[in-house]
């Protein structure tokens, strides 16, 4: 069985939180730099051309805000096109990269807890290099690392694990699970 996981919501809302501050900071640019009659008075020279804080809130503030409007908005997009699918082929990513699951050398949990990060060393053309997983990026990371456990079939705390082992866990820990 093959388990495929996406972007994180995390992520995803706070693109989304960050399009709607642009665009409200557009608006109230706007408001203050066009209707506001107060802030427009305050912000005219004697000779009636506006001061360089009205032109901002006229022309590159909003402008400003729109252009980060749109790069979340394209943030956003290009995190929901992220997948990661943990299947018999391994582990696969969105842009077609593999890696086998016989491949895998070492996962190293001791750092899911604390800041939602897996670390898995694989070889890859004779060398190793080590995967990180972050839950930042990804839903469901113990759910990758449990469907990794379960399909090489591997005791975690021996096999995968044995090294990976935090300083903070007791060898009761590992031998539990925790």
């Amino acid at each position: 069985m093959a388990l495929t996981t996406g972007p994180s919501g995390y992520a995803m809302k706070m693109n989304y939180i960050y399009i709607v501050v642009c665009l409200a900071c557009t608006l109230w640019l706007l408001y203050d730099g066009y209707y506001k009659e107060e802030f427009i008075k305050e912000n005219t020279r004697e000779d009636g051309t506006p001061n360089i804080t009205l032109q901002i809130n006229k022309t590159w503030g909003p402008i400003s805000c729109v252009a980060g409007a749109i790069w979340f908005g394209y943030a956003a997009f290009a995190l929901s096109r992220r997948k990661l699918t943990v299947d018999e082929n391994g582990l696969s990513f969105e842009d077609g990269t593999v890696i086998p699951l016989d491949s895998l050398t070492k996962i190293d949990k001791s750092k899911l807890k604390s800041s939602g990060k897996l670390l898995i060393d694989f070889e890859a053309n004779g060398e190793t290099k080590t995967l990180k997983l972050k839950d930042s990026v990804y839903d469901d990371v113990d759910g990758v690392l449990d469907e990794i456990l379960n399909l090489t079939g591997k005791n975690e705390k021996k096999d995968l694990s044995e090294n990976a082992a935090s300083s903070e866990n007791t060898e009761d820990d590992i031998q539990n699970g925790q």
